[in-house]
């Protein structure tokens, strides 16, 4: 076993210096033995794993460590920072120096940091916001995604649905059922801003409240920030494409027991994808972060931790906002190509089988 940090190395030295510099910590150096030929009987007869010889020649320090294992790293880099210190010193006696040379060898660099306070609390603010409207999009998602599938599932294979289809378009129908959904979602969103809006304002009549966003005012307006905007967005859309694809889950299921486990992946998805978001955002720039801000699936989640951050630029923001409204316009001009294959099937195949048999007689 090397020698431990955590017992007195043993020194053995005769100079002044040495006892003047190392002669104070008695918890980390030990003085016991005086002469060199000791310090070996003791190390031979298994008392100690080894000694340290120190001498000061010519104004400069001399050391030898003796023993059967190497010192400890621990132990090893103190005594070598005491003997620098020492020997700096040393260096500067033999040097002479004058009180105005000793001034300029001892000066340190001068460092500070200068962090724009309004931009950390901005990010941190907006993070915060993101981590709320994405706890919304999941609860909303919940509601919508499972009332969709379900609706649509009590539909399937009914004889009314062949009536409506022999009349208007499956494609329309689906178009329809969309649109009206997704007015639902409008209108269920614009009541939680205007009463948000008619609080704020009817809440900054009360002077104890009025008070409160004075004094907070800075902090409120970092809230509306143009990343806040593209974070709204970004939330609206991401929705509604997991609705459109819900829908279509809804549309593979042949019972409306089936539901909530067809649309059970796109929950979990949604979940993995907003934790990834609160872990890889604390990260920097990451490349799953960067890749996977540009996949429907994932970036009404990353891209806006990534505007936040100033780690993509507003033409990057809108370029990811592009691909997923393409993809979600793209899922829902599909699947209502292939509608009434998926809502005229009674069969109970499981959903990638049934999905494979909708392609087969779209």
């Amino acid at each position: 076993m090397s020698q431990s940090s955590s017992e007195p190395l043993p020194i053995v030295s005769t100079s002044p210096e040495i006892e003047q510099a190392l002669g104070e910590d008695k918890d980390k150096y030990d003085f016991e033995y005086q002469d060199q030929t000791a310090a070996q009987k003791a190390v031979d007869d298994g008392k100690m794993d080894g000694y340290l010889v120190l001498d000061v020649k010519d104004d400069q320090v001399h050391a030898a460590y003796h023993g059967k294992e190497s010192i400890d790293r621990f132990a090893k880099e103190s005594i070598l920072s005491s003997l620098k210190k020492l020997q700096a010193d040393l260096n500067q006696k033999a040097a002479r120096l004058t009180g105005e040379q000793e001034k300029i060898l001892s000066q340190e660099i001068s460092y500070d940091e200068v962090i724009e306070k309004n931009t950390e609390l901005a990010q941190t603010l907006q993070s915060g916001l993101v981590f709320v409207l994405s706890m919304a999009l999941y609860m909303l998602l919940i509601i919508y995604a499972t009332t969709t599938a379900q609706d649509i599932a009590n539909e399937k294979g009914t004889k009314i649905m062949e009536v409506i289809f022999s009349s208007v378009r499956a494609s329309n129908y689906f178009y329809g059922r969309m649109l009206g959904i997704m007015a639902v979602v409008l209108t269920h969103i614009s009541i939680y801003v205007v009463g948000f809006l008619l609080a704020y304002f009817v809440a900054g009549r009360f002077p104890l409240v009025q008070m409160f966003l004075e004094q907070y005012q800075e902090i409120v307006a970092l809230l509306f920030q143009p990343s806040t905007v593209f974070t709204a967005f970004f939330m609206l859309l991401g929705l509604v494409f997991y609705i459109v694809l819900s829908a279509a889950c809804g549309a593979l299921v042949t019972r409306v027991e089936d539901v909530n486990k067809a649309v059970q992946p796109l929950v979990l998805l949604v979940v993995v994808a907003m934790l990834m978001s609160i872990s890889l955002g604390t990260k920097g720039e990451h490349i799953l972060l960067t890749v996977g801000s540009y996949i429907p699936f994932f970036s009404p989640f990353f891209m806006p931790i990534r505007l936040i951050h100033e780690e993509a630029s507003t033409l990057e923001g809108l370029l990811s906002l592009l691909i997923l409204l393409g993809t979600t316009a793209g899922s829902i001009w599909y699947i209502g190509k292939i509608y009434s294959s998926l809502i005229l099937q009674t069969d109970d195949l499981g959903l990638w089988k049934n999905f494979q048999r909708a392609l087969k007689n779209r």
